[in-house]
C-alpha cells in the first residue's frame, strides 16, 4: 500500500467507520483476494457481540487497524470490494475515497 493510501485511510478514518459495512460478504471478498488472512478474518469477526450497529463499527475498526499493513494492492482491492458490494453505502464510500485521493 502506498503512503498516500495510508494517509487517506488515516484522515478519512472517522468517515469510513461511520459508513463502511464490514459484513461477512465484504470480509469474504477481502479474504478471497488474499488481502486479509484467515486469522485476520477471524479476529475481525470476533469483534462482534449482540449483532447491533455497534458491533459492525467494532468490525470496521478492527479491519481498518489491519488494512494499512497489507501489500501493495490492498487499497485497490479495498476500493473494488466496496464498489462491488451489494450495499449502496459501501459503493458511495468507494466514490468518496476516490474523490479524496484525487485531491
Amino acid at each position: 500500500m502506498e503512503d498516500r493510501h495510508r494517509a487517506l485511510l488515516k484522515r478519512s478514518r472517522l468517515h469510513i467507520e461511520a459508513n463502511l459495512s464490514a459484513d461477512d460478504d465484504f470480509l469474504t471478498a477481502m479474504w478471497a483476494a488474499s488481502i486479509i488472512s484467515d486469522d485476520n478474518k477471524r479476529d475481525i469477526r470476533n469483534h462482534t457481540g449482540g449483532g447491533g450497529p455497534r458491533d459492525d463499527k467494532q468490525r470496521v475498526t478492527a479491519f481498518l487497524d489491519i488494512l494499512p499493513s497489507k501489500g501493495g494492492t490492498a487499497f485497490d482491492v479495498f476500493i473494488t470490494a466496496l464498489q462491488q458490494h451489494q450495499l449502496v453505502g459501501n459503493k458511495e464510500l468507494a466514490q468518496y475515497l476516490l474523490t479524496e485521493l484525487s485531491r
